[in-house]
């Protein structure tokens, strides 16, 4: 009761920040699973089976909690429910932290005081929950939200420690730092990267320097002689990069050391210190991600359990012998050490219950050399630190953006350093938090000018001038969960998936200036000499800072981040998997037609009888093994654990290659020419497991391609590939593109698509690209009309009388087919963005009798903006032809002609027009001028010749008189 009495201001605000931010993102949390990573946690969750690597144990145990909790029939929605929790508290801590630090220049104890300490935290903490990463986070099942809450703790914790580390018992809060951490590795290694904020709230408070710029200076040194001794390691190639680190280490320790123990020059001996410092945080770091994370699994494997335990019980029993001989700095260093541990067990959670064997068992982790690969992500191939120094890493697709003919390699490099992973993938994302966001662009105006920027800059220039020292802890924090994230994850271009959701400690960071900024802007109009003015234009400030920050935030990205409604996930898995006949096999391509259907079959239960191959896990070989082992099983033709463990990539010219039909059918074997799929060279495990499993079951179930495949994963098997709907099933023989009956069932009677017709519910880029696979379907669907109404007209063409009532019946049912998609996927809501696409939706209602469509759709094309001259040609022969609508024609072909001289689209569009308007003069004039640019075009010499003989003869034939 007395800490309330005596901050009651701070407590309830901070409970405000923490309602405020959690009712929002419980009004926008997502009512059920969404895409990306969330269906396998929650699957994983509900089920305690192994998420992909490297694991999230302590958010799965917490996950299948919230999924017993029977607050909500979905258990998605429960597990979702996590992380709107922990993102306000996240938000709580922000403005707590930024509170301490603000206190660190003066307790506030007059009233105005506390309203520019509290009103200036409160505004930088509510930016910050509304901003678009860390919102983002909020309001799905993901590890990001929790990683965020975490480091929000460490940081407010670390801060506690500096302001009570002169009292007694202060240890207690490095104690719970350093548990908090060990925890956090069962979450995302993200929180490691706070150690070295800590690492300079420590140095700063028990050391005097006599300069941060000495101090930056030192450690930019130190880490320079670090790096060439560790080049110097690195000649050393089977040594791991973590015995390589260690050795480094040891050398530059036993350089500095002497170095500082020796020298009487002090300026030496501050650098000698500052540089110890550096290293000894890198040291912590190292020790917990080297020695503890990975380091305990692969001392089990090379060793055995037995020595992995006697390492930790030698741990425990150091810990307990420094305690007892009173070593404080020694026995503080060794609990935390402990403390770790014990946080990091979580991870036995992945281990025992990978050798339950559940469904889900990525890497199958249950041998300390799965443990080892596991734990060092060997699926998604190997990485070695120093493929930093090497920033060439764009895919062959995006080679041409850098690479260019007499440009050099370096310069290329360079460009791509800074214009992709520098500017691209963390510039962007700040600017999206704090500048503003329009799809995936950077808008200015969003928040009408880019305040939380220019608060935040204000606020970091104020923090140094104030505070160097803490100010640059806030920078270390800001710049190590960024920018070295950046540097260290050496991101190769293109990537799936926007990475925003990895920088959000970054963003953090800055939102604590965004505090300091508001609160510095505040403090300044509390201390005018005007008493009159003084108190009105505080409280005046402070609201306009409220508008122009948090709620303007909030106004700007509300809509976008708002999940409510959006069942898309749900329904796009439910309909992947009613695509299938029972006991289907259904071949896919990532995260998004994969883990929402492990949701759906894991958790909800349905269509457990089909069997989801992904085709990027089937390269791995516990994944094989997998296939054949859990039920559903899948026969692999005999294949042992050594054929399938010796599988690799096989060198492959084009070929014919064969598989056998089905039993006691007359069919003849299936054959068609493979293609190398791999550099042109070779075939990939996925490809020679494909025709392994089609090839063994003998086509007793039906196996499918999701539409997600990319075409050269297929094979070239198309075709033996018929469309049902969302999925493509594979023929023992050549079949017709489409399955009609099934595919018009599937779409009009099976499939759900909740919401899709609602314009209050947002949906991203990423919706309205598998939104184009249903519409896929639906054209397929009305382009097999058209066909077939063409096809009966030429069968029939001497008994017009009897076709032409059912001709005119498919044309009625495939405008029924654009108005049912219609009715399902209105173009308000998910806009065809394809131009091309939009139009050919107007020449199918065409062809279905509804002309005014096509005229509407046309209309509306030529008023969008940007359109180019190709575009305008392409609207001006389709009012040629089909439409006929001649004068539309010229409207638009005469203004081009007159900048566009030398254009034979052009020129030809308008004879055309002009003959079957019958305007022969025009013809001829547009022939003439054409001539006069290219005398040598024989053809439209030869055109006008006709056109002027025709225009004589018909002169000649008009009535005398007339």
């Amino acid at each position: 009761m007395n800490y309330f009495k005596e901050n009651k201001e701070k407590t309830i605000l901070a409970i405000l920040t923490f309602l405020f931010s959690f009712i929002v993102y419980l009004d926008t949390i997502s009512p059920t699973v969404s895409f990306w990573d969330c269906g396998e946690f929650i699957a994983t969750s509900f089920t305690l089976a192994v998420p992909h690597p490297p694991g999230s144990p302590l958010y799965l145990l917490i996950g299948r909690f919230f999924s017993m909790i029977p607050f909500s029939s979905d258990i998605a929605f429960r597990v979702n429910m996590i992380s709107p929790i922990v993102s306000a508290l996240a938000v709580m801590f922000l403005f707590l932290i930024i509170v301490q630090l603000l206190k660190s220049w003066g307790n506030p104890q007059q009233p105005l005081h506390k309203i520019a300490v509290y009103a200036g935290a409160f505004v930088g903490a509510m930016t910050f929950a509304y901003s678009d990463s860390h919102w983002f986070n909020a309001v799905e099942a993901e590890v990001y939200a929790f990683s965020t809450f975490l480091t929000a703790i460490v940081v407010w914790l670390t801060l506690v420690w500096e302001e009570k580390s002169d009292k007694p018992r202060h240890e207690r809060y490095l104690l719970i730092i350093a548990y908090i951490i060990g925890l956090a590795t069962g979450i995302h290694l993200l929180n490691l990267l706070t150690i070295f904020f800590i690492a300079l709230i420590i140095y700063f408070k028990k050391t005097k320097i006599s300069s941060i710029w000495w101090l930056i200076a030192d450690i930019i040194i130190g880490v320079a002689v670090a790096g060439l001794i560790f080049l110097f390691f690195l000649q050393f190639r089977r040594v791991t990069f973590t015995v390589q680190a260690m050795l480094t280490l040891a050398v530059v320790l036993g350089i500095y050391i002497p170095l500082y123990r020796k020298t009487i020059n002090l300026r030496l001996k501050e650098h000698a210190q500052n540089v110890l410092m550096a290293f000894a945080a890198s040291a912590v770091f190292l020790v917990i991600n080297g020695g503890v994370i990975r380091g305990l699994p692969t001392v089990a494997d090379k060793y055995g359990l037995s020595v992995m335990v006697l390492a930790i019980l030698a741990v425990f029993g150091v810990t307990g012998w420094a305690i007892a001989k009173k070593h404080n700095l020694l026995s503080l260093g060794l609990i935390c050490l402990t403390l770790i541990i014990i946080g990091y067990s979580s991870y036995m959670t992945i281990f025992i219950r990978s050798a339950q064997n559940p469904r889900i068992d990525e890497n199958d982790p249950e041998t300390t050399h799965q443990a080892v690969a596991y734990l060092e992500r060997e699926q998604y191939g190997e990485r070695s630190f120093t493929d930093i120094f090497n920033r060439a890493k764009w895919k062959p697709e995006a080679e041409s953006k850098y690479k260019r003919p007499g440009v050099s390699q370096s310069l290329a490099t360079w460009k791509y350093f800074w214009n992709y992973q520098i500017n691209y993938m963390y510039v962007r994302y700040f600017n999206w938090q704090f500048i503003g966001r329009s799809i995936d662009k950077v808008d200015p105006f969003q928040f009408f000018l880019p305040f939380p920027f220019l608060i935040g800059l204000y606020g970091l220039m104020v923090h140094f001038g104030k505070d160097k020292n803490k100010a640059l802890s806030v920078m270390a924090l800001f710049l190590f969960t960024g920018l070295m994230i950046v540097l260290y994850l050496n991101q190769d271009d293109p990537q799936p998936r926007e990475r925003d959701y990895s920088y959000v400690g970054s963003f953090f960071a800055f939102a604590i200036w965004i505090g300091i900024g508001a609160s510095v802007i505040i403090s300044h109009l509390t201390k005018l000499k005007n008493e009159k003015l003084r108190k009105p234009l505080t409280y005046v400030a402070t609201i306009l800072l409220l508008l122009a920050l948090p709620l303007n935030v909030l106004r700007a990205n509300y809509h976008e981040h708002s999940r409510k409604g959006n069942y898309v996930a749900w329904d796009y898995s439910y309909n992947i998997l009613q695509t299938c006949e029972k006991d289907g096999v259904i071949f896919t391509n990532g995260d998004n037609d994969t883990f929402p259907l492990w949701y759906l079959q894991e958790v909800e239960g349905i269509r457990r009888d089909v069997k989801v191959v992904n085709l990027s896990l089937l390269n791995t070989p516990w994944y094989i093994k997998q296939l054949r082992d859990i039920e559903p099983k899948l026969s692999l033709g005999g294949m042992t654990d050594a054929d399938i463990d010796n599988l690799g990539i096989i060198p492959w010219k084009k070929t014919e290659v064969r598989l056998t039909p089905p039993p006691n059918s007359a069919l003849p074997p299936l054959k068609w020419e493979l293609e190398p799929t791999i550099m042109g060279q070779g075939l990939r495990v996925q490809d020679i497991m494909i025709m392994q499993l089609l090839e063994a079951n003998q086509w007793k179930r039906p196996f499918y391609y999701a539409v997600t495949v990319s075409q050269d994963n297929k094979l070239n098997m198309d075709p033996f590939l018929q469309m049902e709907g969302l999925a493509f099933r594979i023929h023992p023989q050549p079949v017709k593109r489409i399955n009609a009956e099934k595919l018009e069932y599937n779409l009009n009677h099976v499939y759900r698509y909740r919401n899709l017709n609602n314009p209050k519910v947002y949906f991203d880029d990423n919706v309205v690209k598998l939104v184009g696979n249903y519409r896929s379907g639906f054209f397929q669907l009305a382009v097999e009309k058209l066909y077939s109404s063409d096809r009966m007209m030429r069968r029939s063409a001497s008994d017009r009388d009897n076709v032409s009532p059912q001709v005119t019946k498919n044309k009625a049912e495939l405008a029924a087919i654009l108005d049912s998609m219609e009715v399902k996927l209105p173009e308000s809501v998910l806009p065809i963005g394809n131009k091309e696409v939009f139009l050919q939706v107007g020449m199918l209602y065409f062809e279905g009798g509804r002309e005014e469509e096509l005229i509407r759709r046309l209309h509306e094309l030529m008023g969008m903006p940007g359109q180019t001259i190709q575009d305008k040609i392409r609207y001006a022969s389709v009012f040629i032809s089909p439409l006929k609508n001649y004068q539309a024609a010229l409207e638009i072909l005469e203004p081009l002609e007159s900048q566009n001289k030398n254009s034979p689209e052009i020129a030809g569009l308008l004879v055309k027009a002009y003959e079957e308007m019958e305007n022969i003069d025009g013809a001829i004039r547009v022939l003439g001028d054409w001539l006069k640019a290219h005398p040598d075009d024989h053809g439209a010499a030869a055109m006008k010749s006709t056109y002027e003989s025709k225009k004589a003869t018909s002169k000649s034939a008009k009535p005398i008189g007339k």
